[in-house]
């Protein structure tokens, strides 16, 4: 499949309600967490948990009912990476008041290159080294967009930027599938000046979680 990404549409939080406790989380395939308040079937969440893995993630919350609700998207099957039992402390925050980005110019992506260690043997001959693959540079999204002022976006961004809040990004590509991610927003609204071009801000994204996707069947009927 060829996807273009004409006409793909951005938006980020402005608002974090309260923080609610989760008092458990299963290890699932996609995982169901336990509360004494639960969110609407919908809403995007963004959570806090002693699973390292988990903590600052964003996801849909589905099915509430009954003390519980789904984590959609959020696979904690691996206790490896989830240990049994070590889930909380945990909470939840719903994610709202979302402010869309228009005029966006272009998108550059930055960062999300493996780091390595590497190391060479005293008693070996070769004048290769070796190596092995660490972690990833963090990754970064710049937002280029058309100056306008009078938009919303551009009193939301220096809002967000300013408190340095962190925010959930999401994407809704042209397919219809949607990627949620977090991270934290850097608005510089001194617009550029070039002669006979439009003048632009930028706005950059700086990913702190994992990406989610939801497939466009996800919202289907929703």
């Amino acid at each position: 499949m060829q996807t273009f990404i004409n006409g793909a549409k951005y938006a980020f939080s402005t608002s974090l309600a309260e923080a609610v406790a989760i008092t458990a989380i299963s290890n699932a395939a996609e995982a169901v967490a336990t509360a004494a308040v639960l969110p609407t079937e919908g809403d995007i969440v963004l959570l806090k948990s002693n699973w390292t893995d988990l903590n600052d993630v964003a996801a849909y919350a589905s099915d509430p009912a009954g003390g519980t609700f789904t984590l959609s998207g959020v696979d904690t099957s691996d206790e490896d990476y989830f240990p049994d039992g070590e889930e909380t402390p945990a909470s939840y925050q719903v994610a709202g008041d979302f402010v869309s980005l228009s005029q966006i110019r272009e998108i550059a992506q930055s960062g999300g290159d493996t780091n390595s260690f590497t190391w060479g043997y005293i008693d070996s001959r070769s004048p290769r080294q070796m190596s092995k693959p660490t972690d990833q540079n963090p990754l970064i999204l710049t937002f280029t967009l058309d100056y306008d002022p009078t938009l919303p976006w551009d009193a939301a961004l220096e809002a967000v930027s300013k408190a340095r809040q962190l925010v959930v990004m999401r994407e809704r590509l042209p397919t219809g599938d949607v990627l949620l991610y977090t991270g934290y927003l850097s608005y510089q609204k001194s617009p550029s000046r070039v002669r006979n071009e439009n003048m632009t801000v930028t706005a950059t994204m700086s990913i702190n979680s994992e990406i989610l996707r939801y497939p466009a069947s996800f919202f289907a009927g929703s």
